[in-house]
């Protein structure tokens, strides 16, 4: 009986402890970064594979070496059949939990029909992060995948892949997910804004050897399953400098002849106030300046406050009707009517009106010197030890 006890006891631990149908790490190939674009009646797909005999081998996370991009490459007359190319090739199980950055080409955008098919091909796998970034971009997208990174760190620690971490330094066109993507895409009252990627091939430079880097230069937009257009960085700065997800942008201006400042624009607060009787909107924004250098005793702090409310109101102006020759409502509009004020919107349709941006009001609270704006803010770019 003890026998019999033992051997049952010896057979449970070997199947409790056994891991079944479960892949080792290092055994699957983790794909970080999807490219998808269409040339020529067909779908090509690049896959960017982590690689994980470089990865955390010093305290920094960061190899001795310059990291490998692997990739891989397929192509087929649909995204699945093309994805079955690469699987075909690679010799390991691909595995897309770790997916954090989807780059799509121009070609996918011409045709809504063809960025649907992908957003399908996506949304009914279950193992494809729907969580991760999304970009559009003309370079060739193997060029975006292999572009530099400082201090050769890997290109997952790109600002494609952390666009939190920039924009805490420098505003620009907000990262948008694949889900939020997918989801904006299918209301008719949203624009979606999609920002897009190029290579500059001037900014970054490892000793005296000029390095491409994939920077934002603008945004693609979408409203009603159509593509309007693009805008470039200059053409959307209304929008950068304002929307609330925005924490951190630098201006310039001229209070005398010859004098350029420098200010910074800090936590913006936009408000959209209906204005029911004409069919429009009012925009409301206030922020708050950080004056980066000394001011001349007789350039008044006055003076310089209406100078920024009168430059942000004229470059709110100039986004709002940039967009809108390209149909596109970079404010967001008609969807704010649309979600509370549902019956004014219905109406608003039905005799055919649109709507429209009434007037642009901008508030810039007391401007404080870096001196002033660290004693009340525990900011790192600020605070001096």
């Amino acid at each position: 009986m003890k026998k019999i006890r033992a051997l049952f006891l010896v057979s449970l631990l070997a199947v409790l402890t056994s891991c079944h149908n479960v892949k080792e790490i290092h055994n699957q190939a983790y794909a970080v970064g999807m490219g998808v674009d269409y040339v020529e009646g067909e779908y090509h797909i690049i896959l960017q594979f982590l690689d994980f005999s470089n990865v955390a081998k010093t305290d920094q996370q960061k190899s001795a070496e310059p990291v490998p991009v692997w990739m891989a490459k397929g192509k087929g007359r649909t995204i699945e059949t093309a994805l079955n190319d690469i699987f075909n090739t690679i010799q390991m199980r691909v595995n897309f939990e770790q997916l954090n950055l989807v780059l799509f080409g121009e070609n996918m955008i011409a045709s809504t029909e063809q960025l649907e098919e992908a957003f399908n091909t996506f949304t009914s796998s279950f193992t494809v992060r729907l969580t991760a970034w999304s970009y559009i971009t003309k370079e060739k997208l193997e060029d975006v995948f292999t572009s530099s990174i400082i201090f050769d760190f890997p290109f997952s620690y790109s600002r494609l892949n952390q666009p939190d971490e920039g924009s805490k330094q420098s505003a620009t066109v907000q990262a948008i997910s694949l889900r939020e993507f997918v989801m904006q895409l299918n209301e008719k009252t949203k624009t979606t804004i999609v920002p897009s990627i190029e290579l500059n091939k001037d900014l970054m430079m490892k000793e005296q050897t000029k390095e491409p880097a994939a920077v934002i230069n603008g945004a693609h937009l979408f409203k009603d399953k159509t593509y309007k257009g693009w805008l470039s960085i200059q053409e959307l700065t209304g929008f950068i400098w304002t929307n609330n997800k925005s924490e951190r942008s630098i201006t310039e201006f001229e209070p005398e002849k010859g004098k350029i400042l420098a200010v910074e624009l800090l936590e913006p607060n936009l408000k959209l106030i209906p204005e029911k009787a004409k069919g429009s909107y009012n925009i409301e924004v206030d922020l708050t300046a950080l004056i980066k250098e000394s001011v001349d005793q007789h350039v008044t702090q006055n003076n310089i406050k209406k100078e920024i409310e009168n430059l942000i109101k004229e470059e709110i102006e100039k986004t709002y009707k940039t967009a809108k020759k390209l149909g596109a409502d970079i404010f967001q509009l008609e969807d704010h009517a649309y979600r509370y004020h549902l019956k004014d919107w219905r109406k608003y349709k039905e005799e055919q009106k649109n709507i429209n941006l009434s007037d642009v009001t901008v508030n810039v609270q007391t401007l404080y010197s870096i001196d002033k704006y660290k004693s009340i803010k525990n900011d790192a770019n600020t605070k001096r030890e």
